[in-house]
């Protein structure tokens, strides 16, 4: 898993309450590539006010894009990465992601995540605890997000 600056380290994980369109839920948040310059609370916060605006406007369409991601690539979870600058090349996102999320938005299948290469300890706990989420949400009714933004990544389990 790499930062959009392309840092591969992960520097710490955090666990937050998520609350997604429903009941509060776990969510996972890690910190990627070195130092920040902001606080930890406040970089916290900053990601948790990003997340909820991106899944307050955007819940209808990740709920469609969940289930037919979910229909054709079997269980996995949603990426959004609200810290991306543009691809250096076309074709590097699904065509109009940006136009429509407001960043680069796709659905990532179980087994693409099953094929990273953790780099230390604490990146393979970080993978194993997005595939935990990804093998426990409930299909039919949850979806899993993993957002990147403010220096965090986060995965949360969303209930429409």
């Amino acid at each position: 898993v790499r930062s959009a600056r392309g840092e591969g380290r992960v520097a710490a994980c955090v666990m937050a309450a998520g609350k997604g369109f429903g009941a509060p839920k776990r969510r996972l948040n890690l910190e990627y590539g070195g130092s920040s310059s902001m606080d930890p609370q406040e970089q916290q916060k900053k990601w948790e006010t990003q997340y909820q605006a991106f899944i307050k406007r955007m819940g209808k369409h990740l709920t469609a894009m969940s289930w037919e991601g979910h229909l054709r690539h079997g269980r996995g979870a949603i990426y959004a990465n609200n810290q991306a600058r543009p691809p250096a090349r076309r074709g590097e996102e699904p065509r109009g992601a940006r136009e429509k999320f407001g960043a680069p938005t796709m659905y990532v299948p179980k087994a693409k995540y099953g094929e990273r290469k953790p780099k230390s300890k604490q990146e393979e706990a970080d993978l194993g605890e997005i595939l935990a989420r990804i093998d426990a949400y409930d299909a039919e009714r949850e979806f899993v997000v993993i957002f990147e933004a403010a220096g965090l990544m986060g995965a949360d389990i969303v209930r429409p």
